[in-house]
């Protein structure tokens, strides 16, 4: 596990906001994660890597709103189990338009759906660009915030669960030693029967 922290800091330490930037526009928090963990051994800016994270998380989100306005009907129409569901979709719209804009980030899948539908169904521009800017300033702050304060301890854990991975496999080894012991004690017995 050490080896492999380590080839990730040789990396993020020539390539770190190229990779939070790539990791934000894909909506990979195991990226921001990663790079806020690594800040505290290789000198990388943390404000730095929040800023790139911001700026691709919004950059994806514009585009996938972006194509919803032009081309969200085609879209759709290619793909007729999200056209299915349009009417209920559209109810949610009028009711909770800005909720849905501020929180597609955090739903799984939703980063790039909730934006396109949100354009296909002409969702205000700036509006969306005001959710966007929020929800991508809350997506990468929550992301890095926590781990950079959990990265501070994270190779002492990853020390600690050497040891422990070492004491589980010695348990482990004797549990199965034991079981043999008692499976050939017991094969031994039914063969002679005294």
């Amino acid at each position: 596990m050490l080896d492999y922290i380590h080839a990730h800091q040789i990396f993020f330490s020539h390539y770190a906001l190229i990779a939070v930037l790539i990791g934000a526009l894909m909506g990979a928090e195991t990226i921001l994660i990663l790079a806020s963990i690594i800040c505290h051994e290789n000198g990388i800016s943390i404000q730095s890597v929040l800023l790139t994270a911001i700026v691709g998380a919004i950059i994806a989100n514009q585009v996938w709103f972006k194509l919803g306005t032009k081309f969200g009907m085609q879209i759709l129409n290619h793909h007729p189990h999200l056209n299915k569901d349009m009417g209920k979709f559209k109810k949610w719209i009028q009711n909770k338009a800005d909720l849905m804009a501020l929180g597609a980030r955090f739903i799984y899948g939703g980063a790039s759906l909730i934006p396109l539908l949100l354009g296909t169904n002409h969702y205000p521009n700036y509006r969306f660009l005001i959710m966007n800017i929020l929800s991508a300033i809350l997506w990468a702050s929550l992301f890095i915030k926590i781990s950079y304060t959990l990265g501070a301890n994270i190779q002492q854990l990853l020390q600690q669960m050497k040891y422990l991975e070492v004491s589980l496999l010695i348990i482990i080894l004797l549990m199965v030693a034991h079981w043999f012991y008692k499976h050939r004690k017991l094969k031994l017995a039914l063969k002679n029967p005294k």
